[in-house]
């Protein structure tokens, strides 16, 4: 990422690029799905094996603003840092019968995303709430 970004001096003068970065990182490594109408976001880890975790704030989805935390694929960290609810989708690619959420296993949903299985559960994370998903 550093080389698309700092690669060409000249590049960097350029608004779109900065704001593509941004988008993509939270988009695609993070794997970030904000859904507002419905108050809703959802994660799906994409780190590279270069990229051991990301840790992204002041991520808005609607009314509500959310932290999340990547690492190694394997865990994720919502922080609702609004005053009221939003829900939360957790996915990870594989074929897993449960994830651990704040240390308690739930049984997962599986399924296809672009010809991919994933396993996904579905949770509310309350204002002001911290919520830690975890891959057996």
């Amino acid at each position: 990422m550093k080389e698309l970004y700092y690669a060409d001096p000249e590049r960097r003068e350029y608004p779109e690029l900065p704001y593509t970065f941004v988008s993509h990182t939270i988009r695609w490594l993070i794997g970030v799905d904000a859904d507002a109408p419905n108050n809703k976001i959802s994660t799906l880890p994409q780190l590279p094996d270069e990229v051991p975790w990301v840790d992204v704030d002041m991520i808005p989805v609607g009314s509500k603003i959310v932290k999340v935390l990547q690492e190694d694929n394997l865990k994720t960290t919502l922080s609702n840092r609004s005053d009221s609810s939003i829900n939360w989708e957790i996915r990870f690619y594989g074929n897993y019968a449960f994830i651990s959420l704040n240390g308690v296993n739930h049984s997962t949903t599986v399924s296809t995303l672009n010809g991919r299985t994933i396993s996904s559960i579905q949770t509310i994370v309350e204002g002001n709430q911290t919520s830690i998903a975890l891959l057996p």
